[in-house]
């Protein structure tokens, strides 16, 4: 019967602790407090069988790699969110689509009617091009559509997505110079008149 002692200290006095493998009941403790016995209890302990040699081996053996379950990938970082021109209900980042799709109608109409469905965009002040989009814009915004400061990224991509307009200058440039060269173009009457013809349209 093997002994496998311990020895700890409690209270500064020295504590001894011998386990007894017993053949009928498992193990029998016996501690020993400051060269006394203070308890020796035998506790039953109930032991499963070995398993098999075959049963060990297939319990360690190494899991095949189709086996383990693939890892799912991580999510892609969502993009940024994306400020609407026309805004739904007054949600900025909520295009209201229905809107979006008619006033880009009315645009394309309006400058096919007026042969420069061909023109490119730029950041020159003096470009036809840009007096006419300034004026429409004014227009949302007198009918609310747009709103008093209008998100620059967003004008760029409906003039390019939704209008199909092409453009000399990158979505950058545009927006670091739209108010400068674009909506703060002064319009004569003429074409101003010509734009509320086509919103009475």
């Amino acid at each position: 019967m093997a002994d496998n002692s311990s020895k700890e200290k409690k209270g500064g006095m020295p504590c001894e602790i011998h386990l007894h493998n017993a053949p009928n009941c498992g193990c029998n403790i016996n501690i020993y407090y400051a060269g006394q016995l203070v308890q020796g209890d035998c506790y039953e302990m109930h032991y499963a069988a070995p398993a098999p040699a075959a049963e060990q081996a297939a319990r360690t053996a190494p899991v095949p790699a189709e086996a383990v379950p693939a890892t799912a990938p991580a999510p892609a970082s969502a993009p940024g969110r994306r400020k609407a021109l026309f805004a739904k209900d007054g949600a900025p980042y909520v295009e209201d689509l229905d809107v979006r799709r008619r006033e880009g109608r009315r645009l394309k109409d309006f400058l096919r009617a007026h042969h420069l469905s061909e023109r490119r965009l730029t950041t020159q002040i003096d470009d036809v091009l840009n007096a006419y989009i300034a004026e429409f814009v004014h227009r949302w915004q007198a009918c609310r559509l747009v709103a008093e400061r209008v998100p620059s990224a967003a004008l760029f991509r409906f003039l390019t997505e939704e209008v199909g307009l092409a453009t000399d200058v990158g979505l950058s440039t545009f927006t670091g110079k739209i108010y400068k060269t674009v909506i703060s173009v002064e319009v004569d009457v003429r074409l101003r008149q010509a734009v509320a013809e086509a919103f009475r349209a």
